[in-house]
């Protein structure tokens, strides 16, 4: 290619008959729904040499024990708890906590802290204070991509690189995220629970968006594409986005028309057309209803000051 690329330019090879690209949503979306912060602060290997029951401890932080190649038990806050290899178990600070351990048995323990910049959110735990310690406990194998993150955290927890905490870190953040789903919603404090569902809404609405950019969905399609209700994505839309979900979508698809207009070369026709508008005449009504100007004078405008 004998001309240089810029960087909007790229959408100027948006052509399925040279290449499809297959895109996520952009993530700046989502950025900031969620108050909490699992912050990794230590990752070590146990190997127990005899029989024993560890003494008996109040944890100041939160700890992920994952047995490696045996079940594991322990008692919480009072009552035994028993896990398979396939399993781990959550605790939180206040805790009280004893390992029960047979010689030879090897476990990955993982401490961590709760970091948040809203003072409302500072002293909330994840899970309820009142639970049955076996309701900590999930199967993290049996959730989309958490054991292959974790074998990956294995080998790095063994790695000697100076930047090994930061890889670490990254790693654990994307596994706590992939396990949380996994807990019953009555398990989990009802502050946590309502972020991190918000958060996990949001991502699957504005994926089923970006999935939907150039096809005409309705309502009852968004809500089925979900699971859910047309009356509860109404409801959970307007809480999370606040808006109705036709507005929210119709406010995202504008969104990703702006860059087209803006950066591509395609004709304004042409843009019409590729996102579904009934005529390019609804398509400049509808744009600057949004944006203020037409959509030819939005490119001219912008063009002229970048």
């Amino acid at each position: 290619m004998s001309k240089s690329i810029k960087g909007g330019d790229m959408f100027r090879t948006e052509n399925r008959e040279r290449f499809f690209r297959e895109s996520t949503i952009r993530f700046q979306d989502l950025r900031n729904l969620n108050p909490y912060r699992p912050v990794l602060d230590n990752v070590c290997f146990f190997h127990s040499k005899t029989d024993f029951v560890y003494d008996s401890h109040v944890h100041d932080r939160y700890e992920i024990i994952i047995p490696v190649d045996k079940p594991y038990s322990c008692f919480l806050n009072g009552s035994r708890v028993d896990m398979s290899r396939d399993s781990l178990v959550i605790l939180q600070p206040g805790d009280q906590h004893q390992d029960i351990l047979e010689e030879g048995e090897d476990f990955l323990v993982i401490t961590f802290y709760m970091e948040t910049d809203d003072l409302q959110y500072k002293k909330e735990k994840i899970f309820r204070t009142d639970v049955n310690p076996d309701e900590r406990v999930c199967n993290f194998q049996a959730m989309e991509n958490a054991d292959k993150i974790m074998e990956i955290i294995k080998i790095q927890v063994k790695s000697k690189s100076p930047n090994s905490y930061y890889v670490l870190n990254a790693l654990f953040q994307a596994f706590f995220w992939c396990v949380i789903p996994s807990f019953p919603p009555q398990v989990m404090n009802p502050y946590f629970i309502s972020n991190s569902y918000q958060e996990y809404f949001k991502g699957n609405l504005l994926q089923i968006f970006n999935d939907n950019l150039f096809r005409k969905i309705d309502v009852p399609g968004i809500a089925g594409s979900m699971n859910l209700s047309v009356r509860s994505l109404e409801r959970n839309c307007r809480k999370v986005m606040g808006m109705s979900p036709a507005k929210a979508f119709k406010e995202y698809k504008l969104s990703q028309v702006e860059k087209y207009v803006r950066h591509s070369q395609l004709s304004m026709s042409e843009i019409s057309e590729k996102f579904g508008f009934e005529n390019q005449f609804h398509f400049s009504r509808i744009f600057k209803k949004q944006f203020g100007i037409s959509p030819l004078q939005y490119r001219i405008h912008k063009q002229g000051h970048p």
